[in-house]
């Protein structure tokens, strides 16, 4: 009922974003969070449903709505938009199946072909033309290039990112550049654009074995 308040509000242009929470948030809040993909699809299905202006009777593994779960109401629109917020291979190909659109949030831009590929894959999957779904990203943007890169992901490196002393590991599928990206940390392969910043000094043209002398090391 909210959703449609607000969609009335404002002329009809609320869209509705969707997503499992992760794993941490869940835990916090002391909620199970056993099966992400199905209580996602679920509540696709319900909020759907609901806003239609049908009842939402419902009896899902993660859902049990009665026949009394229905619009007080006529909405705006009997159909908003859900964008399906999604991180993992089979939320992002899900998100690609059943939503109009897809939220694949702190992707770094090599990445995101990988990303949209499944989310594609699962558009065809279920039928679906691709170009029907609309992608949401996070930008940051600057007169400044670097300022762009440091301001603007600062304060999301401090909320998700690891804190000082913390071990960080780096994950992604095959050819995403882990490898390459540890070797160019070690100066074993040239670093092209960007910089290689260590204890706050710039050592992107600094020799290995000098890199070694100030304590970094590299295990492949």
């Amino acid at each position: 009922m909210y959703l449609s308040t607000l969609d009335e509000i404002t002329n009809g242009r609320v869209v509705c974003g969707v997503g499992a929470g992760a794993l941490e948030y869940m835990d916090w809040l002391g909620i199970e969070h056993g099966r992400p993909l199905t209580r996602t699809r679920e509540c696709v299905e319900l909020i759907r449903k609901l806003i239609s202006g049908s009842s939402a009777e419902y009896h899902g593994s993660e859902f049990t709505w009665d026949k009394q779960c229905y619009m007080r109401f006529k909405p705006v629109r009997n159909r908003i938009p859900i964008y399906i917020g999604s991180h993992r291979d089979r939320m992002l190909e899900y998100s690609g199946e059943a939503g109009d659109g897809a939220l694949p949030l702190l992707y770094p831009p090599d990445f995101a072909r990988y990303a949209v590929g499944i989310i594609r894959g699962g558009a065809k999957k279920a039928g679906r033309d691709p170009a029907e779904i609309a992608g949401c990203v996070w930008i940051s943007v600057s007169e400044d290039r670097q300022d762009a890169i440091t301001e603007g992901l600062k304060e999301l490196v401090a909320y998700f990112g690891p804190l000082q002393g913390e071990f960080v590991g780096i994950i992604g599928p095959n050819g995403a550049g882990k490898s390459t990206f540890a070797e160019a940390l070690f100066g074993l392969v040239d670093v092209f654009e960007g910089k290689v910043i260590f204890n706050g000094e710039d050592i992107t043209r600094l020799r290995t074995e000098l890199r070694v002398e100030m304590g970094m090391g590299y295990v492949p």
